[in-house]
Order: C-alpha cells, then structure tokens, then sequence
C-alpha cells in the first residue's frame, strides 16, 4: 500500500467516526458541543445553515421525540464524502401536534468533508412512517419533521 493510499484511508476512517460520533452525540445524546464539527459554511441539503439554527432544530426535535433513537445500517466513505443509511426511532410527544405516536424513519446521507476534518455539506433523502396508532402513511422526512421547523407562537 502506497503512503498516498494509506494517507487516504486515514482520511476516510476519520471522516466514518466523525460522522458517527456527530449522528450519535447530537441526536442520540442531546450532546450539542459536537456540532463543532460543522464547519462556517455549512450546508443541509443545498441551504446554508449555522450552528445555532442547527441546535435549535435538534433540541425541538428531541423535545418532540424525547425517545429519540438513530442509529446507522451501513456507511461507506471514498475521498472527503461519507454516505450513511440510517434508521430513527421515536415516540411523539410534543405539545401543540395532536396526539401521541409513534414513528420510524429511514434515510441516507452524503457528507462532504474539507481537508482538516469540517463537515461541509449534508445531502439528504429519507421518509418517515408513522407506527403508532398505525398508519400505513409514508411521508418523506421533510414532510413529517416540517412542523418542527416552522416558528411557535
């Protein structure tokens, strides 16, 4: 193996763990210091968006399913990109959106990485089911989580 090889796998390796330390920090732990690792410039799906925007968004998405479970199927990394399959857990329990269910939610991502470790883009796709009362209701995760995004009054 060839150092330049090496030097990359090392690359790719820190960028899996990163990606998982952040999934499972943020949103499984309510750990939001490791959103340090999103760099100045960082964009969800196309749209710049800063850290506090960011924690803002997970702490109500926390508040919301406070039973909140991520956890990933499979990962694979090539060059400063990471791609994940993931699948979400939760039991909804906020105030102000009805009545109590649950959900289960699956997606991937794409996760561009600079050079020094910054995570520079989040890409992504998924959909949301919710279980509980049942329902055979699909929804892209957008749709479902979109309520948590708009303004409380």
């Amino acid at each position: 193996m060839s150092a330049a090889t090496a030097s990359q796998q090392t690359i790719q390796e820190r960028n899996k763990m990163a990606t998982w330390m952040f999934f499972d920090e943020v949103f499984n732990k309510g750990n939001m210091t490791a959103v340090q690792i999103l760099g100045s410039s960082y964009r969800f799906n196309g749209q710049p968006q800063d850290n506090s925007q960011f924690i803002g968004w997970v702490n109500q998405l926390r508040a919301t399913y406070p039973d909140l479970k991520v956890e990933f199927t499979s990962s694979i990394a090539e060059g400063n990109s990471v791609a994940i399959r993931w699948q979400m857990t939760g039991t909804h329990q906020g105030s102000g959106y009805g009545e109590m269910w649950a959900v289960e939610a699956a997606g991937n991502n794409l996760l561009t990485y600079s050079d020094s470790g910054e995570c520079l883009s989040n890409d992504q796709a998924g959909f949301c089911r919710r279980t509980s009362p049942a329902s055979e209701t699909f929804l892209d995760s957008g749709t479902l989580l979109a309520p948590l995004l708009q303004p409380q009054s």
